[in-house]
């Protein structure tokens, strides 16, 4: 692995900034510190001026494991092209999909919170497309771990995803960060992709086949990773960020054609009866 900000990384960084890059990034841990409370995460001043910047030159994408309406509402206003939540599961515009998946997660919440009542430290999150348990607080982790891997084994048509202090529950089938981030890829035509992630949950995306060429960042170092470069610290993500900003001016706004809101005689003869052709 390689420090992608080493100064032997500069012309790395500038083939970034250019036409065709999509930019996607994870959430806690990456743009956002990691917190005792995770309700109170949010981004700091320097990382929210920089996603807005950012998402004026690039196409930009969050991939979070947690809920999109929760990330969206931690943004600080960036308008960031995607938000997609639930580990890679939760897309824009698919709210009304998928109801049997949401049945399901609703029953794995409230089994998982019956049966793991009493043990301290532990908490179930339930989010539109999965359960995340968190035993981040636990006197005793490594039993709280078994535990919570062992209930879910029982829960039908869960896959399970280790992150650091929490078990993941996604419906079979329902995709991972790693099947997210192609299918971004191939919605922004990008013709290449940078990832940066931090935890064993973005290991899929780091992994992932794209088509395109791919850098992947991994925010703090670790030998096992799939990613090929890291960062030394979440903040160094707010440097490379604004690095890639100064490489790049706004992207300009697409014109749009002003069209008539009521169809005068004129465009009538002109459009015919059923509009343009």
């Amino acid at each position: 692995m390689s420090d992608l900000l080493a100064p032997g990384m500069a012309a790395r960084v500038r083939a970034l900034a250019r036409p065709g890059t999509l930019i996607v990034l994870d959430f806690d841990g990456t743009l956002a510190p990691i917190v005792g409370d995770r309700e109170a995460a949010s981004l700091g001043r320097r990382a929210r001026s920089a996603l807005r910047r950012l998402a004026r030159r690039y196409p930009v994408a969050i991939l979070s494991g947690r809920g999109a309406d929760d990330v969206r509402s931690r943004l600080g206003g960036a308008e960031v092209r995607w938000v997609v939540g639930s580990g890679g599961a939760e897309w824009p515009g698919e709210e009304g999909r998928h109801r049997a998946w949401r049945r399901r997660v609703r029953g794995w919440q409230a089994a998982l919170a019956r049966r793991l009542a009493g043990m301290r430290g532990i908490e179930v999150e339930a989010k539109p497309l999965s359960v995340a348990v968190h035993y981040r607080h636990s006197p005793e982790p490594e039993r709280a771990a078994e535990r919570i891997v062992r209930l879910a084994r029982r829960l039908r048509g869960a896959e399970r995803l280790l992150g650091d202090g929490v078990v993941n529950l996604l419906p079979a089938g329902a995709g991972d960060k790693g099947t997210a981030l192609q299918r971004l890829a191939r919605l922004a035509a990008a013709r290449r992709v940078l990832f940066v992630g931090d935890d064993a949950t973005d290991e899929a995306a780091f992994g992932a086949a794209l088509g395109v060429p791919g850098v992947m960042v991994r925010v703090g170092r670790d030998s096992s990773s799939r990613a090929e470069h890291w960062l030394a610290r979440r903040s160094a993500v707010d440097v490379l960020l604004e690095r890639l900003i100064r490489l790049r001016p706004p992207l300009r706004p697409r014109a749009t054609r002003a069209r008539p809101a009521v169809a005068t005689p004129r465009t009538r003869r002109r459009t015919g009866r059923h509009g343009p052709r």
